[in-house]
């Protein structure tokens, strides 16, 4: 996977995620590379929150990379 390809993926995980309203994560540009931020803020969350939060992160990304295997 090239850096453009990853910054790809990363984008697509992004707007997956944020579509489900059940994660958010935001972005921004480092040294000409697409990074994912995702911050835990609240005082109400609890480490189930954040444990699903990652456990969504890793399906989706799993979706992406297989589709990509499909498409090459």
């Amino acid at each position: 996977m090239t850096e453009e390809d990853a910054d790809e993926a990363n984008r697509e995980l992004m707007e997956r995620l944020n579509r489900t309203g059940k994660a958010y994560l935001a972005h921004t540009v480092v040294g000409d590379r697409f990074v994912l931020r995702f911050a835990v803020g609240s005082s109400l969350q609890e480490e189930r929150h954040v444990r699903s939060a990652w456990e969504l992160i890793n399906k989706t990304t799993t979706e992406i990379m297989q589709e990509q295997i499909v498409v090459e």
